[in-house]
């Protein structure tokens, strides 16, 4: 059976893009661990979330995509504490929501409408204009500001880190000199 549209737009993208959310992660914990809290507490201006809400906010929204699209409810978001262990722990279980779900969820996704909340704004979206032009941009958003916050910081993160399919021969390695 040929998988879904959407599924195929959907799932393996935000499951190869958690893989790179965790690898950011790993970078930050290549730092001395008494510049962690400083990195999980920045912010790139002071009205951004910091960089662990950053990580938090990329792995739900990667929830609040798939389930709308499979037709079933997000499971709910929990509170973790500030530390990479509790956000390894969350990119972790959201791969593991992310896989349990099977294309056949998605047979019908076309067809479905998404209500959603883009801040305090009510969204109704077809699920193609919901998948494309609302949820995948908000994952990307937060994810980014999370590999930018990092970088700030003095992680060599590049594109091989966060793609998966670059490869460049000096920043082969995720911490600095």
């Amino acid at each position: 059976m040929k998988h879904p549209k959407i599924f195929e737009a959907c799932v393996p993208v935000l499951v190869r893009y958690l893989e790179s959310l965790e690898r950011i992660l790993v970078a930050v914990e290549v730092l001395p661990e008494q510049e962690w809290n400083v990195v999980l507490q920045s912010q790139l201006a002071p009205d951004m979330l910091p960089f662990y809400k950053q990580v938090e906010t990329a792995a739900y929204f990667a929830l609040r995509t798939a389930y709308p699209l499979a037709g079933l409810p997000v499971p709910p978001f929990l509170e973790s504490a500030p530390a990479l262990v509790a956000l390894h722990a969350r990119v972790k279980s959201t791969l593991g929501l992310l896989q349990d779900l099977s294309p056949s969820d998605f047979i019908d996704a076309q067809d479905r409408t998404i209500h959603e909340k883009g801040g305090a704004a009510l969204i109704e979206l077809p699920a193609d204009q919901f998948l494309h032009e609302f949820a995948l941009p908000n994952f990307f958003f937060h994810l980014n500001m999370a590999y930018a916050l990092a970088r700030l910081h003095g992680c060599r993160l590049g594109k091989t880190q966060y793609d998966g399919f670059h490869v460049y021969k000096k920043r082969a390695d995720l911490c600095r000199n």
